[in-house]
């Protein structure tokens, strides 16, 4: 079975994709081609529309152009029970292609790609971008069912430890991801991502930046990048040296840093990250059982669309706080207070609550909301229409590059009447103070610099 599908205007998606060619492979065929017509024999003049393109003993004519080019979607292409050759060359977006047990020639070109050769000798080019060969469908394991495969990225080459049944020749890779059986993988002097998979792996980074990924792991791990053992989950067993940096799984793990900047990528789940030494930084996209930054300068990334809370037993000695787009935290049980900036994009958003201390929180460039809560906070409008939200025992607020054009401050928990909002001058003419009449401790104090007192109305308020 041929299989193609395609996702338009960017990287191929597996939950965003069209169905473009699926039908058996003529068995009379010995060679399969697909990419653009510039590659194939023939076919020259189609450029960079992608043909499909059978030839054999057997076969007159077995072809199909589509109307679609190598710059208008990301490829998916499956030929993996074709046991002849398989040619096929990607497009400018992140392709993925999976051959059979042919000595198969495979070509990324543009973008991201993972590559998959299958058993056979063959030849893989990843082409431009930051792209992956992938053992994942890996099924020539040694006699005993254990020994997976050998990769070293020093001199591109790959091979099964079983009978030579395949062996890959590569450029132009930067990541590896072994089978699910016991590997060995050599990273080289690039920023490698290598992660082993299932079984008993033997890992080294060899002198890049270099991440070892858990990315795939049905369960939790625990990895300790100051030691050379994981445990748990695919880590299990796992032999590793040389990384700076961990991609946990979806589940929920336990990472842990040197005295070196690491990144600990928590990757869903309820995750301990504990940097220790260096400047780290911690990405986690839901609560975690502990985010602990150790000494240097640390910072933590909400991933994006992440949803996190945070408290004093699970927050400790992180530096700055980074909010990506579309993301949801909440520090109302910290006690210390700390800096938050988001990262929201021009059409996004992010949702903040600070800390029961003083923050300084920053606004983004899209339509943030943001609540700096208990304490004196320093908070900061951005580029997007933000709504700064406010109740009863806040204190005293300052607002900096508010926006009375589009920004808003939400008072419907402090009061539900514009005639309880005094608004009056402070230091001058060129800030504004803002206090409520029904306040009689004088708790809540909103101030806004450089916005004069006749520019805020009522339209200033949310209810």
């Amino acid at each position: 079975m041929a299989q193609f599908r395609y996702t338009m205007d960017g990287d191929y998606d597996p939950e965003n994709f069209t169905i473009g060619y699926q039908e058996p492979i003529n068995p009379e065929a010995r060679t399969l081609d697909f990419g653009p017509g510039a590659v194939v024999d023939g076919y020259e003049e189609y450029e960079n529309f992608l043909v499909y393109f059978l030839d054999g003993p057997g076969i007159e004519y077995e072809a199909q152009v589509f109307q679609l080019s190598t710059q208008m979607a990301g490829l998916y292409g499956d030929s993996s029970d074709f046991d002849k050759i398989t040619r096929v060359t990607g497009g400018d977006f992140g392709d993925v292609f999976r051959t059979g047990d042919g000595n198969d020639v495979l070509n990324g070109a543009g973008g991201n790609d993972i590559l998959e050769g299958g058993r056979g000798i063959n030849t893989i080019d990843g082409g431009t971008g930051t792209n992956t060969l992938s053992y994942e469908h890996f099924d020539a394991p040694t006699e005993d069912g254990s020994g997976g495969v050998g990769v070293d990225m020093r001199t591109g080459e790959g091979y099964d430890y079983g009978s030579d049944k395949q062996q890959d020749f590569f450029v132009n890779i930067a990541n590896i991801r072994g089978s699910q059986y016991n590997d060995g993988i050599d990273g080289n002097t690039e920023n490698n991502v290598i992660e082993g998979g299932a079984g008993t792996d033997y890992m080294t980074g060899g002198g890049g930046v270099d991440t070892l990924s858990y990315a795939h792991s049905t369960e939790g791990v625990t990895v300790d990048l100051s030691g050379q053992d994981g445990l748990e989950g695919d880590a299990e067993g796992d032999h590793y040296l040389g990384f700076l940096n961990v991609l946990g799984s979806t589940s929920n793990d336990v990472l842990s840093g040197t005295g070196d900047a690491n990144t600990l990528n928590g990757n869903g789940g309820n995750d301990e990250l504990y940097g220790r030494g260096g400047d780290d930084r911690l990405v986690i996209g839901n609560s975690p059982v502990k985010v602990q930054g150790g000494q240097g300068t640390d910072l933590l990334f909400i991933a994006r669309f992440g949803n996190v809370e945070l408290t004093d037993e699970s927050f400790a000695s992180i530096e700055r706080v980074y909010v990506r787009d579309g993301a949801s935290l909440t520090m109302a049980g910290v006690d210390i207070g700390t800096k938050i900036y988001s990262q929201s994009l021009n059409d996004g958003s992010s949702k903040i609550v600070g800390t029961d201390g003083a923050d300084r929180i920053v606004a983004g460039k899209g339509g943030d909301v943001i609540t700096g809560g208990k304490g004196g906070d320093s908070l900061f409008g951005g580029a997007g229409a933000n709504i700064f939200e406010f109740a009863s025992g806040d204190g005293r607020d300052v607002i900096r590059k508010f926006d009375v054009t589009e920004d808003a401050l939400h008072i419907g928990l402090i009061t539900q009447s514009i005639d309880n909002v005094k608004i009056g001058s402070f230091h001058g003419e060129a800030n504004t103070i803002i206090t409520f009449t029904s306040d009689t401790g004088a708790s809540n104090k909103i101030i806004l610099l450089d916005v004069t007192a006749d520019s805020v109305t009522e339209g200033s308020f949310l209810f």
